[in-house]
């Protein structure tokens, strides 16, 4: 194809010379998206098999279907395999995020989860402590107010003692007097 495209444009100018542009640019974008060079290069052949069809004014009928075919089958299943293979590979970078997001996520908790395991540990040994001080002021109120029982009991008896004596020394001085 390419020989003959040399000869036509140097026999028929400048047709031809836009003709072969389109082959180069069709494959060349088709490189560019990630084509197989087979398929591009059949592209472009198609396209100037055609191309030279309509110069040449032949009867198309034979030659459209295949490249009908080429362009409508073709070409846009490998545009949707490159499509697929892009998606693919931008789900598969941020399926890779995800994970490391949820690996920092799980370290996260498991940090969380260690220091609350501490505060229930910091918590449970405060409570302690204060039942304990709690009961031992328990215990010392209960001791307070023994003591404070056996010092009223011992007021009364002195109270009655002095009661008492005082009652005998009056009466003692009274019959002295």
């Amino acid at each position: 194809i390419g020989g003959l495209l040399v000869y036509q444009i140097l026999e028929n100018g400048e047709f031809f010379s836009i003709l072969f542009m389109f082959h180069i640019g069709i494959f060349s974008v088709g490189l560019i998206l990630g084509f197989r060079p087979a398929l591009c290069y059949a592209a472009a052949a198609n396209l100037i098999i055609l191309g030279i069809g309509i110069f040449y004014q032949l009867d198309l009928s034979s030659i459209i279907l295949p490249i009908v075919l080429a362009f409508a089958v073709v070409l846009p299943s490998k545009v949707v395999e490159h499509l697929i293979a892009e998606s693919t590979a931008e789900l598969s970078r941020i399926n890779e995020k995800l994970r490391e997001e949820n690996i920092e996520r799980r370290r996260a908790e498991t940090e969380l989860q260690r220091h609350q395991d501490h505060l229930e540990e910091l918590v449970e040994e405060r409570t302690l402590e204060l039942r304990e001080e709690i009961a031992e002021r328990q215990r010392a109120e209960e001791a307070l107010r023994q003591r404070t029982l056996q010092l009223e009991a011992r007021n009364e008896e002195l109270d009655a003692f002095a009661h008492t004596v005082a009652h005998d020394l009056k009466l003692s001085l009274i019959h002295i007097s």
